[in-house]
């Protein structure tokens, strides 16, 4: 992120805030793009101890400024996700009997999980519908 200098944790938690939970990266994902921001020169490294304190540079500023219009959709994209993620949260507790801990846990996880289909082809995404078919199919029997 543009704001400041920071630790790839600090990063993953700030992606999280601007998705509202919706999207909060791996260390998997995060430290491999830093890696790459790094060697492509766009971010400077300040080693802190066994930490590296990251932040954009000149070059990552340029680049940036070439790409604003898709770093601003990535970020509308974030908010985005933010507001739908608010709404879920609010119709949720809404509910005279708040979701058990247990089933917002489930919830969260098939969100993130779906999210790893983005971009994927039709042959996998088609796989995912039919799976959410059946599941949808066994949810409806439950209470009946």
């Amino acid at each position: 992120m543009k704001e400041q200098a920071s630790y790839g944790y600090e990063l993953i938690k700030t992606l999280s805030e601007k998705s509202g939970g919706f999207y909060k990266p791996s260390p998997g994902v995060i430290y491999p793009a830093l890696t790459y921001l790094e060697d492509v020169g766009h971010v400077t490294v300040q080693q802190e101890g066994n930490r590296k304190r990251y932040a954009i540079n000149e070059q990552g500023e340029s680049w940036l400024s070439e790409n604003q219009a898709l770093a601003e959709a990535l970020l509308a994209k974030l908010a985005l996700f933010a507001r739908q993620s608010e709404t879920v949260n609010q119709a949720m507790s809404e509910q005279r009997q708040p979701f058990e801990p247990s089933l917002m846990q489930a919830l969260h996880e098939l969100r993130s999980q779906l999210h790893t289909y983005h971009g994927s082809d039709a042959e996998t995404q088609q796989q995912i519908a039919a799976i959410l078919q059946q599941t949808l199919a066994q949810l409806k029997s439950v209470g009946s």
